[in-house]
């Protein structure tokens, strides 16, 4: 890993890479397309593009076992995160800015969270996390993306898809699929800018510009699981029964329908976690006695949460 030669970018510098290359058949090959890059590297967080003398070693030690052939065929269209810092990245945010043919730019994102993390649980086997020195995979094609944890169940990308079901028979057709539906779409585009919009490390640091709203995001979520289990603790010391607090939280969990990918403010954001851990609150019951099941989640008002703060 420290031999690599890794181009550094800066978070204001733009690399473009024209995709398109000779070693794939040419049926295979992904449309041309221009990608551009922004980084975080005055923070420590540097993307290694395809154009990069050490991306295909580097990508291999991570997907092992993953087909050279599909390796090449998404090879323009995916890069790598590397964390050169010492602390463990918990959470972030990719951005991919799309501009079409006729001119028109849309936005996508993709968020990487390790809710237990931002509670001060140790994070270290979550697939969502950086570690330090380390590096992460990272495609349009959201199947190769899974790859490289065997317990992570969803990618990001261009299709975000969760892993193979029944219809399909196993990994490679999954990836077959998912690089035909991705051909199929970035035809629509002549350039594609991706960005890391947004980072916390472990110490509840975040850094980036933060375009969409993944500051508020992460505050909101972390807020409402707070103020969920302070609500419950105040019923239990006013001496209410296990019934009388899920019972509350079930009209909590039963209140107007939210969508976070709807939400435009922060107090949106709030209410959508706020509603969802109510409901999980209440699924605790399902596998305990509700004087259990309360007891164990009030634990976790014991942990050392992180302070999240911009830089």
């Amino acid at each position: 890993m420290k031999n690599v030669i890794l181009i550094t970018l800066t978070l204001a510098a733009t690399l473009t890479i024209i995709t398109g290359f000779t070693s794939v058949n040419r049926s295979k090959q992904m449309p041309s397309v221009q990608l551009n890059i922004k980084d975080l590297s005055e923070h420590g967080v540097v993307i290694v593009p395809p154009s990069d003398p050490s991306y295909d070693k580097l990508v291999e030690s991570l997907l092992p076992g993953t087909s050279r052939e599909s390796l090449s065929t998404v090879k323009p269209l995916s890069f790598v995160v590397k964390n050169m810092t010492n602390k463990t990245i918990v959470s972030y945010s990719l951005k991919w800015e799309m501009v079409s043919i006729d001119g028109k730019t849309s936005v996508r994102k993709n968020n990487y969270v390790a809710p237990r993390a931002l509670m001060g649980e140790d994070s270290t086997g979550s697939p969502q996390v950086i570690k330090p020195n380390t590096a992460r995979f990272f495609s349009l094609v959201s199947a190769l993306e899974m790859n490289q944890d065997p317990e992570n169940q969803r990618g990001g990308g261009f299709v975000g898809t969760m892993r193979p079901t029944n219809s399909i028979r196993n990994q490679n057709d999954f990836v077959a699929s998912q690089i035909e539906t991705v051909k199929s779409d970035v035809t629509r585009y002549k350039a594609i800018t991706v960005s890391i919009d947004g980072l916390v490390f472990e110490d509840g640091t975040f850094v980036g510009p933060d375009t969409t709203g993944f500051f508020d995001n992460l505050k909101a979520l972390q807020d409402a699981k707070r103020n969920i289990l302070e609500e419950v603790q105040r019923d239990i010391k006013q001496k209410k029964s296990a019934d009388e607090v899920f019972s509350k939280l079930e009209t909590i969990a039963n209140g107007p329908k939210t969508s976070l990918g709807r939400a435009k403010t922060a107090t949106e954001k709030y209410n959508h976690y706020f509603k969802r851990y109510a409901s999980e609150l209440l699924s605790m019951k399902k596998y305990s006695d509700g004087e259990t099941a309360i007891k164990k989640a009030l634990k976790d008002l014991d942990k050392n949460w992180i302070k999240l703060k911009k830089l």
